[in-house]
């Protein structure tokens, strides 16, 4: 039986302390459920949050990199897949989750 990808998308760098706080969260209770956490893959913000969440409770992490640097992926991917592609790497973020969370920014 193929467990379900939920991929969690949000910010990097901008993110805020609340965003983290959530992301990890999240990753957490994915992992609990016994699914598969699928997300940018990088070192900061969301992405990293949601990786070390799902860690803590030992689930499977897939990181999608958009560069080929491997200085900037989550020390909680376990499974890593460079790109080089930029944001069009996004294409295979959703593509490849059954599900998708995403952080999204309020203009107010």
């Amino acid at each position: 039986m193929n467990k379900p990808i939920i991929g969690v998308m949000g910010p990097g760098k901008n993110a805020t302390e609340k965003d983290k706080k959530n992301a990890f969260e999240l990753g957490k209770l994915i992992a609990e459920k016994g699914w598969i956490v699928l997300s940018g893959g990088r070192n900061e913000g969301v992405m990293d949050e949601v990786n070390k969440g799902a860690k803590l409770a030992n689930g499977l992490t897939i990181g999608i990199i958009p560069t080929k640097n491997k200085k900037s992926v989550s020390e909680a991917v376990d499974i890593t897949i460079y790109t080089g592609m930029g944001s069009a790497r996004n294409y295979i973020n959703i593509l490849s989750s059954d599900v998708v969370i995403e952080k999204t920014h309020s203009l107010l």
